[in-house]
């Protein structure tokens, strides 16, 4: 039975989903949570698969047993507030719920606020709604057809993603001790999300939208038809190039040096999917999956839901829990976090009007005092040290959320291998200007970390992770399941050096898979999700949502799990090897469909950006070149207000959400006759001002001049070496309504070899001299030509070119 949170207690304000998730998390894993909901908008008339959505989210919670506005319920509130050790307020990106300040500052309990735009700045009033700051955030714009409209997923996406971030920051509030205020913005999770497109446009400039299933720099990505089923492509590296072209018979023309580039076949992007099209038509999916292992190729089957729900890869791993609800028993995600829970098969107990409770359980001997600090750090995280091993987007985002709570990262990469985010270039004038150390994503996502470099495949570089492990509280990496231990550097031999340690391995479908041994980028995680799926319309082919969806996901989840085994090992002093398989993270994503479909035994409808249950829902074309604006009404107040805004005549039919919803074609036509009238910024301020959820859809590159985001202070500064001065995004949550400094910039290649070799692993000026002759650490990248050499020998010739310049 795995409880590591049991003896907290939580109380839940609200039932916003992305509070709802943060809480739910805390229920799965043995915290007691009570629902404190004054709202206005009971679930009785709404949809049955609705119902059962926040049923999920109720899982394993219980209601106040006192309805809002009864006589008892100011006290029984007052005096579950008292009692909490944390308080998660949601109310704010919940309408219709009440505003009532509830938390005084007497409190002792740790508090975590969602809100949509963050308590300050001049959107903080703003009405929120997920798509609406997934437009705003810069998430949405470069997806969907060429001319219009942006395409994604309608809801659901980055409240569950803010619900994961909070729940990392609840848990550091815990470890910080009484009276932590923790703000998360739902709008600053989403720009998590397009943080890398924004960087990207720093070093290539402004992006277009280029198609469905088009996305730059990297070209073939998307999902295509087979004989039978589709397959997920993913071809980024040159290898991966040569692979498809030999598993595919491609034309010699294809197989010319130069589309070894991925941006060279990105300019003949239309010739190559015709020709990738023709020739998956030869096979069915299933066995262009099974062939493309064979290459070590990253592609994979694209599920609809009902896959999902009959998948054993799934069914083995219990990645779906079972729920029993007021239409029927479902299935759902579980907890992706790889930690294993109590009988996951178990039926989940969902938060009905059964579930009440006056207050919670008294306390037992598992209180909450191993978790909570006694005394507040200087920093949430102060006083952890984490070895890094991972590269690209997942793994150091994951550590870069835990940098910035003040937990110390040792990032360790390879002069023969380093992080794959600083470049694929074969070219001979990458390596020679140092062009590695100018790519914007890497210098994002590895701020407030030491850099280190140990070529872990000599025995001295293992021995030297050795050194820096056995001090280390947790190891993070996302090498391919037989990597480290090959190079005999396993969990279990590291455990030998450290028996308290925690690892975080993040593979695809985790190392007990039948599918370990899949290749994966961000990309491929969406797809084997089957969150395309979910996208576009019905005469659509599945529309992914982003370039690298999965990574970002994944990186918000593994910090989320190693925290939460970290505060687990505070109480019983043991370590844990976590096995996170980044697409079962995904699936909280596509939730909705899988509910869907399990309760009606059919797939989800696809209505393009249309919401299941709400209209009008969508991007709406506005005046001027690709201007869209995003509409997002959830409540018949709220088409009231819309109604009045545009002129729109009262009619009976739209008056109530189902009504809406069966004429969203009608109210499409009248809303964009509007819309067209107006710039997309005018249209959002004039919709906002009457209290309707809208926003303009930007790109990324935007970002940078949001008022809103500037007079929050969420860009900061940063210098580095062959960077210069640089904005860095600033973390989603703040602590005491503080933005979180970025302390320094990322690491140069090996720049604290010195302080952490000599400091930490006990080295002096001798030795850490012998180890550069011999490869082992060093402060510039060898070429792939050299690398087929020694490393004794490569360094030499580093030396020698170094002593020519």
């Amino acid at each position: 039975m795995i409880r590591p949170l049991e003896g907290l207690r939580v109380v839940q304000l609200g039932r916003g989903t992305g509070g709802g998730y943060c809480a739910k998390l805390f229920a799965q894993f043995g915290a007691e949570v009570v629902i404190v909901d004054a709202a206005c908008s009971p679930l009785a008339d709404m949809p049955a698969t609705r119902v059962a959505y926040q049923e999920w989210l109720d899982t394993n919670k219980r209601h106040l047993e006192h309805s809002y506005g009864s006589e008892a319920w100011p006290t029984a509130v007052e005096a579950l507030l008292g009692d909490a050790d944390l308080i998660v307020d949601t109310r704010a990106t919940q309408p219709g719920a009440s505003s009532e300040n509830l938390i005084g500052a007497d409190l002792s309990a740790a508090v975590c606020t969602l809100s949509w735009f963050g308590q300050d700045g001049p959107r903080r009033n703003w009405a929120g709604a997920d798509l609406v700051v997934r437009s705003m955030a810069g998430l949405i714009h470069l997806s969907g057809p060429k001319e219009g409209p942006p395409t994604s997923i309608a809801d659901f996406q980055v409240e569950v993603m803010a619900g994961v971030t909070a729940f990392t920051a609840s848990l550091a509030a815990c470890r910080a001790g009484e009276r932590a205020r923790v703000d998360v913005s739902v709008h600053e999770v989403a720009i998590t999300f397009s943080e890398y497109q924004y960087a990207q446009a720093l070093a290539m400039g402004p992006a277009v939208r280029l198609g469905i299933n088009r996305y730059r720099p990297t070209f073939p990505v998307g999902v295509y038809p087979c004989r039978n089923g589709w397959i997920g492509v993913t071809v980024i590296t040159p290898a991966q190039w040569i692979a498809c072209c030999e598993l595919l018979d491609m034309p010699e023309r294809w197989r010319d040096p130069r589309y070894l580039i991925n941006t060279e076949r990105m300019d003949e992007a239309d010739e190559i999917e015709q020709a990738l099209i023709e020739r998956l038509q030869a096979r069915d999916a299933g066995e262009w999956f099974d062939l493309a292992r064979r290459h070590r190729l990253p592609w994979v089957l694209v599920p609809r839901m009902r896959d999902i729900l009959e998948s054993r890869v799934f069914e083995r791993r219990a990645a779906l829990e079972t729920i029993s609800g007021e239409h029927g028993t479902f299935k759902a995600p579980a907890a992706p976090f790889g930690l294993g829970v109590a009988d996951p098969a178990a039926v989940a107990q969902t938060a009905s009007r059964k579930s009440c409770v006056s207050g919670f359980r008294p306390r037992s001997t598992a209180s909450a005092s191993g978790l909570v600090a006694a005394t507040r750090p200087k920093s949430p995280l102060e006083g952890l040290r984490i070895v890094d091993l991972s590269m690209g987007w997942a793994g150091p985002l994951a550590t870069r959320q835990l940098a910035d709570l003040g937990a110390e990262i040792i990032k360790i990469e390879a002069c023969q291998y380093p992080d794959w985010w600083r470049g694929h270039d074969p070219r001979p004038e990458f390596y020679s200007d140092k062009r590695y150390e100018k790519s914007p994503w890497f210098n994002a996502m590895n701020r407030n970390k030491r850099g280190v470099t140990l070529d872990l495949s000599s025995s001295s570089g293992a021995e030297l992770l050795k050194r820096l492990v056995r001090d280390a509280d947790a190891v993070v990496e996302n090498y391919a399941p037989d990597v480290l231990p090959k190079l005999g550097l396993g969990y279990e031999t590291l455990r030998e050096v450290s028996p308290g340690l925690v690892m975080l391995s993040m593979p695809a479908f985790s190392s007990d898979s039948d599918w370990a041994d899949v290749r994966a980028y961000g990309s491929t995680l969406e797809q084997a999700a089957g969150l395309p799926w979910l996208a576009g319309g019905a005469d659509q082919p599945p529309i992914m949502n982003h370039l690298a969806y999965g990574d970002a996901n994944g990186g918000l989840n593994g910090a989320a799990a190693l925290l939460l085994a970290l505060l687990e090992k505070r109480r019983t002093g043991e370590g844990r090897h976590i096995d996170l398989s980044q697409v079962e993270a995904m699936l909280p994503l596509a939730a909705h469909g899988i509910i869907t479909a399990s309760l009606t035994g059919e797939e989800p409808e696809r209505i393009a950006n249309g919401h299941p249950w709400h209209a009008p829902w969508g991007m709406f074309e506005c005046a001027g070149d690709d201007g869209w604006v995003a509409i997002c009404v959830e409540t018949d107040a709220q088409w009231q207000c819309l109604r009045r805004v545009m002129g729109i005549a009262d009619d009976p039919r739209f008056e109530l959400a189902r009504g809406r919803c069966a004429h969203r074609k009608e109210l499409a036509i009248a809303i964009g006759g509007w819309t067209k009238r107006h710039d997309a910024e005018t249209a959002a301020e004039m919709l906002q001002a009457a209290g309707v959820p809208a926003g303009r859809s930007v790109a990324p590159l935007e970002l940078a001049e949001d008022v809103h985001l500037i007079e929050r202070g969420f860009w900061q500064p940063a210098e580095r070496a062959f960077s210069g001065m640089h904005l860095q995004a600033s973390a989603p949550f703040r602590f005491q309504s503080e933005p979180i400094s970025v302390r320094t910039s990322a690491p140069t290649l090996g720049q604290d070899n010195e302080w952490v070799l000599s400091t930490l692993a006990g080295l002096d000026g001798q030795e850490m001299e012998r180890l550069e002759s011999e490869g082992v650490i060093g402060t510039a990248v060898i070429p792939p030509h050299q690398r087929r050499k020694s490393s004794r020998q490569a360094a030499a010739d580093q030396t020698e070119t170094r002593k020519a310049k």
